[in-house]
């Protein structure tokens, strides 16, 4: 196998529990827009 490197930049927000799987999508929606934003 190959060896891969990953390197973490920032963190996004800390550990957060969610009252329901929709709660959930709409964080990871906002964590996306924020690494884009962070990587741009």
């Amino acid at each position: 196998g190959q060896e891969l490197r990953i390197e973490l930049l920032h963190r996004l927000r800390g550990e957060m529990r969610f009252p329901s799987a929709d709660a959930l999508k709409e964080q990871i929606e906002k964590d996306i827009a924020a690494a884009r934003i962070y990587l741009s």
